[in-house]
This record gives C-alpha cells, sequence and structure tokens, in this order.
C-alpha cells in the first residue's frame, strides 16, 4: 500500500541495505511527497544521498531533520560530516559541538570531530577528540587507527604504535595498522 508510511520506510531501508539507492533514495521522495515528515526519512534519504556523492542534497535533509526536530544529536552529527565533506569546516565545527553539547556521551561525533581536526591538521585537538571516543567507546577500532595515526603525525611515535597494536588487539587482521 502506498500510503502505508511504516512499510515505505521498511522497503527504502531493504533497498538501502542491498545497495539499490536510486529506488530507495526514490521511494524516500515518494513519501516526502506525500507530506509524510518522518525524521527517519529524512535521515536514510541523507545517508543514501551522501553515499552518493549527492553532499548539497545531503545536507538539506540534514537540516530539514533539524528543522523538525532541532534537540537531535545524531542529526548535527550527520550535518558535520556532510559540511566536512565539502570543506565548509567551521560550519561542520559548530555542527559537532552543537551536537556534543545535546548528547555528551555520543563517541561518534567525537570520532567524526576527530577527522575533521586531524584535515586541518590541528592534531593535539585531533587526538583529545580521538581520545575521547575511546573513553566512551573503547573498541572503536578506527577511532584507535586515527588516534595512532595523528600521534604519528605529531611524532609521538611510542604512543602511535600503542594505538596501533589495539586495532590489532580488536582485529587482527586489520591491514592498516600493519601498514602503519
Amino acid at each position: 500500500n502506498p500510503l502505508d508510511i511504516d512499510s515505505q520506510k521498511n522497503l527504502g531501508f531493504i533497498l538501502q541495505q542491498l545497495g539499490k539507492f536510486n529506488e530507495a533514495e526514490d521511494t524516500y521522495k515518494k513519501m516526502l511527497s506525500l507530506k509524510c515528515n518522518h525524521i527517519e526519512v529524512y535521515n536514510y534519504l541523507g545517508i543514501i544521498q551522501h553515499r552518493q556523492g549527492k553532499f548539497i542534497e545531503a545536507e538539506k535533509s540534514y537540516r530539514k531533520m533539524i528543522e523538525l526536530k532541532p534537540d537531535l544529536a545524531e542529526a548535527y552529527n550527520n550535518l558535520g560530516n556532510i559540511l566536512n565533506e565539502q570543506d565548509k569546516l567551521i560550519e561542520a565545527e559548530e555542527s559537532f559541538k552543537k551536537a556534543i553539547a545535546m548528547k555528551p556521551e555520543y563517541a561518534e561525533v567525537y570520532y567524526n570531530m576527530g577527522i575533521m581536526l586531524n584535515k586541518q591538521r590541528k592534531y593535539n585537538e585531533a587526538e583529545a577528540s580521538y581520545k575521547k571516543a575511546i573513553a566512551l567507546k573503547p573498541d572503536h577500532i578506527e577511532t584507535h587507527n586515527n588516534l595512532g595515526n595523528t600521534l604519528k603525525e605529531q611524532s609521538k611515535f611510542i604512543e602511535a604504535e600503542e594505538s596501533f597494536k589495539k586495532v590489532l588487539v580488536l582485529k587482527p587482521d586489520h591491514v592498516e595498522a600493519y601498514n602503519n
């Protein structure tokens, strides 16, 4: 039934999981054309658009999420990511900081902020952000790996080695950690 919102949302999600991004995007856009303003729909649509490299469209989807639910930390995190992709770094940082203010225990936003700070060669700040993410979610492999690379950039080789060793404890077949 095309008017059954939950079924349409589930269909879009399944299409997304199957990698059928164009079909999933069409499903979500159809829902929105029917005046369905579900926050999840904008989130899924933004994720698909991001994966397809449609950064401007993804940014609009995330901003619509924020308009509908301005206290949703995940929306600000997603917006920060897409702004970072577009090199809108000041806006990205503001968005990440809003997410942190709303949900200080949200490890993913610290990880993403670390990526953004590292991109700007703000290694001390990136290091602090990655360490905060690890304190909140100690088993996140990519955070340990990124921290190791950030430490390496600062010539903190002993600490970098420890980070890469932690990656290999968590995931022994992590090829990138061996190459670092």
